[in-house]
């Protein structure tokens, strides 16, 4: 649910929400997640990001997440510190969606690591000159902390992003 207010996203929830760099109410009790992007290009356009400047690199396509999408200042933030714009771009709601651009040829995106990661074979190389991340915390209400879906997403948190 990209871009949703965190009164949306609870209301439609009830029990936890992932809140992307926002300042957690007191009732919340928020649980911090890092989370690493990386940039994602098409492998069979690998030999020309590997010889281009920053500059070159922005220049080329992008998959960017749409403006409702907390992930878009992120890429909005790549774009200005070289002071530039995406010249040709595609927008995309949802990080699989990406992926799949990013595999057809459509364009380069920041994609979290761990999608990217591993998928060489199937056309992704990752860019390594630049890292981004987030910072995402699950949160819950206090109250909630002891029943067992919380307990359960925590754990697999845990194991996930490796806290």
């Amino acid at each position: 649910m990209p871009g949703q207010s965190f009164d949306q996203a609870f209301f439609i929830y009830r029990h936890a929400w992932f809140l992307p760099d926002q300042e957690c109410p007191p009732v919340l009790f928020p649980g911090p997640v890092i989370y690493p992007q990386v940039i994602a290009v098409p492998m069979a356009w690998r030999d020309k990001v590997r010889n281009s400047d920053m500059t070159e690199l922005l220049s080329f396509p992008w998959v960017l997440p749409s403006e409702s999408c907390p992930f878009h200042e992120r890429v909005t933030t790549l774009f200005r510190k070289y002071m530039t714009t995406p010249q040709k771009f595609v927008s995309s709601d949802f990080e699989t969606m990406t992926m799949h651009l990013i595999l057809s040829g459509t364009g380069i995106s920041l994609l979290p690591r761990y999608m990217a990661e591993g998928r060489g074979k199937e056309g992704i190389f990752i860019e390594e000159r630049e890292k981004s991340e987030i910072e995402l915390s699950f949160a819950y209400l206090k109250k909630n902390r002891n029943e067992p879906d919380i307990k359960c997403v925590l754990a697999a948190l845990k194991k996930v992003w490796l806290l």
